[in-house]
């Protein structure tokens, strides 16, 4: 039997960053205040996040919440300038 991959799935034709490199871009959003259980404002909603950052492409990183008003479920995407700061502070430790 094969093994079960937990890598997100890559949109075609994206290129998917190492998985080193993905690990480390999502420690880094954690590090940042991108947790389980942290609530936070993106895009004017409130959002409680409920997982971790997952990485689908080069520039994009998704996170799932639930809007605080409305109990819906959400994927959101993190900002590409959020990513940013994340790549930049890991280049600089």
């Amino acid at each position: 039997m094969g093994a079960i991959s937990t890598r997100a799935p890559v949109a075609k034709g994206a290129i998917a960053p190492p998985p080193e490199e993905e690990l480390c871009l999502c420690e880094e959003l954690k590090r940042v205040g991108f947790i389980r259980g942290r609530q936070i404002v993106l895009y004017g909603l409130k959002l409680e996040l409920v997982g971790d950052p997952i990485v689908i492409g080069p520039n994009l990183v998704v996170v799932d919440a639930i809007e605080k008003n409305s109990s819906v479920i959400r994927r959101v995407c993190i900002p590409l300038t959020i990513l940013r700061q994340a790549r930049g502070n890991r280049k600089g430790a």
